[in-house]
């Protein structure tokens, strides 16, 4: 099973400040002082008196103190097949990249990595972080100090939305397959239909060769034992031909007749279309 059908609840950490990787374990790792703390705003903020649930399941969390550390710990896990779905990430981390050249070139490796930039001064205004980054979905403002619900609804929100975007990623891909393979399918099936075609006319311009210069005469006639054909050794008329009934050709040259029935030629022959009353190869065998 793929990283992007199960729950990745992989997040990286990218902050100077150990205290804050400290702040982060606590929230986001099983603990049931936390959860309990969590379950206490939930229920203030929407009226929930119910008993608290179980423990909550605990994110699998990575931590960096550069932005360039977090530059290589994503490398490893794109290329591991393993990869983060969020990264919290700091503005402010002298002496190396800032958080905002770090969520760049983040995503120069793994564009759909969720990012929560986290910070408490006025580096960058919104804007100019817009200007730099582009209008995305996948970035979110995080103001320190952090509120511990708040951290946790983020992680709980943004993996789940990674998830969703891929599960939606694999979905279109296995849909271009099926596209893929049925028109491939449509191709042969239409190059097989233009040869069948081909095979068919050069069989019938055999059949018009041999119709139109055989020495011998050619009528035709349909399962009804209507006149519908001739070559050019037969009668001269549609009107001659009709006052000839087939058991007339066997007094005539030698002939081909052709109906429903199939076609029978000798020196002196005929064939009538599914007519019951005379056999074709009776009237051979006189």
């Amino acid at each position: 099973m793929t990283v992007a059908a199960t729950h990745n609840r992989r997040i990286l950490v990218i902050d100077d400040n150990e205290s804050i990787h400290e702040d982060f374990c606590r929230i986001l790792q099983s603990s049931g002082t936390v959860s309990s703390e969590i379950d206490k705003v939930e229920a203030e903020l929407f009226g929930n008196t119910e008993a608290p649930g179980p423990p909550r399941d605990s994110f699998e969390l990575d931590f960096a103190l550069q932005g360039q550390n977090g530059y290589e710990r994503v490398l490893q896990a794109v290329n591991a097949g393993r990869p983060y779905a969020l990264a919290f990430v700091d503005v402010r981390m002298p002496p190396g990249w800032d958080g905002i050249e770090t969520i760049e070139r983040l995503w120069d490796i793994d564009p759909d990595l969720q990012i929560a930039v986290c910070t408490a001064y006025a580096d960058y205004s919104w804007d100019e972080i817009i200007a730099r980054l582009g209008r995305t979905d996948k970035l979110l403002l995080l103001k320190k100090p952090f509120d511990k619900a708040e951290v946790w609804q983020l992680a709980c929100s943004l993996t789940e939305k990674w998830r969703l975007a891929r599960q939606a990623d694999q979905k279109l891909g296995e849909l271009g397959k099926a596209i893929e393979n049925r028109t491939a399918e449509l191709e042969v099936e239409v190059f097989e239909r233009r040869r069948i075609e081909e095979a068919l006319r050069e069989s019938e311009e055999r059949y018009r060769n041999v119709y139109e210069t055989a020495p011998l005469a050619f009528v035709l006639w349909d399962r009804e034992c209507r006149l519908i054909g001739w070559n050019d050794r037969a009668p001269p008329s549609p009107e001659v031909a009709e006052r000839w009934p087939p058991v007339m050709w066997l007094m005539r040259a030698p002939c081909a007749v052709v109906g429903g029935g199939g076609a029978r030629t000798s020196p002196l022959c005929w064939a009538a279309a599914n007519r019951p009353a005379i056999r074709p190869d009776a009237a051979l065998s006189t």
